[in-house]
């Protein structure tokens, strides 16, 4: 089983962490926080982004089968 830490060291986390602050911990249910001021944005992010992405995924994949039943 992979602990926490290992998840830091993803290609994916790396460049998101490059880009947005980022907590370590998640803070409730909210995607982002303000800490003195400035925001943050928690794990919880990184979800809802793999969550949208695959959804794409899947939505592209799904253009030529809707042409194969179509027949206009």
């Amino acid at each position: 089983k992979e602990d926490d830490s290992a998840i830091g060291d993803k290609p994916l986390v790396k460049w998101l962490r490059s880009r947005l602050r980022m907590t370590d911990s998640l803070e409730g249910e909210r995607f982002f926080v303000r800490r003195n001021g400035i925001l943050f944005a928690t794990p919880l992010v990184l979800v809802l982004i793999l969550v949208e992405l695959s959804d794409v995924i899947f939505a592209v994949d799904s253009i030529p089968a809707i042409f194969a039943v179509t027949t206009d």
